[in-house]
């Protein structure tokens, strides 16, 4: 499968929804929160469903092109004025790659002080500030926990870290054009899709921000009020649905009464009291 570095993607349930899709025979899917658009880029680009329809409600992948212009300026510059790349590998540990390929153990995968400052020299010089969510993404820049923060800082950059290029990146995108993008309210993209997602062929992909977690893209926290209105719009449209949620039990009491299964993703999340994986429930008229 192709994906992008991004916090809270859906590839690891990609196996999942790939198998409902091909049971259900689909035709066509609808994501009303895309995220990445990972579930519907490569249901695409695989064959399996002749249109997707996803939402891109924050506009993120308006700015994608030109941070992947910046991201090679920044790798370049960074070769130039002597990083290295790194990387962490289970029997060998951290290691760092030198510009002629070879592979030389290192003491960790955080700059060296002297080295932080040129990343961040660096990223002051050539990279404006709203472009710097994007490279808090996969861990090769920041701590992976600063992806999500509202408060990005320059001295959050101090890593040279893993697989630098952006090719695979640009793949993506090209698949990302085959797909229909919408920019709207979760509500508005259903209203406007309603006669299609009722399609016995459709399949509608519902992957809220979960309760009590922080999404800036969806201005703040989504309410659990919220999320039993989604539920009962996507009853209301009479259509297969897949719901994703980290707890099981509030899963198992908004969709009582209905027709569903549940599967539990490889997406492993940690709790204050256990780690638990996201549940998946697959809900059939």
């Amino acid at each position: 499968m192709i994906s992008i570095p991004f916090p809270g993607s859906k590839r690891y349930s990609y196996k999942q929804v790939k198998e409902i899709v091909q049971a259900g025979d689909y035709e066509e899917v609808f994501e009303p929160f895309g995220g990445s658009c990972v579930l519907s880029v490569n249901l695409y680009n695989d064959q399996l469903v002749k249109r997707a329809v996803v939402n891109d409600y924050d506009r993120f992948f308006d700015l994608y092109p030109e941070y992947l212009d910046l991201k090679d300026k920044v790798v370049q510059e960074g070769l130039k004025r002597g990083l290295r790349r790194t990387t962490y590998n289970k029997k060998y540990g951290v290691i760092q790659f030198e510009l002629d390929g070879t592979r030389t153990p290192a003491k960790s995968d955080i700059l060296s002080d002297e080295h932080k400052q040129i990343l961040q020299d660096i990223i002051s010089e050539y990279v404006p500030e709203k472009y710097w969510r994007y490279f808090a993404y996969g861990s090769n820049f920041t701590f992976s926990a600063r992806s999500c923060s509202d408060n990005l800082k320059l001295q959050d950059f101090i890593k040279f870290d893993r697989y630098l290029a952006s090719d695979k990146q640009r793949n993506y995108l090209k698949v990302l054009e085959q797909v229909q993008l919408e920019h709207l309210d979760w509500l508005d993209f259903l209203n406007k899709h309603e006669e299609s997602i009722r399609n016995s062929k459709s399949l509608l992909i519902l992957d809220p921000p979960y309760i009590g977690t922080y999404q800036k893209q969806y201005k703040g926290q989504f309410t659990e009020e919220e999320t039993i209105q989604l539920i009962n719009k996507a009853v209301e449209l009479n259509c297969d649905f897949i719901f994703f949620n980290h707890n099981q039990e509030q899963v198992e009491e908004w969709l009582k009464g209905l027709n569903y299964t549940i599967q539990f993703t490889g997406n492993l999340r940690s709790t204050a009291n256990r780690n638990r994986k996201d549940v998946m429930a697959y809900v059939m008229r």
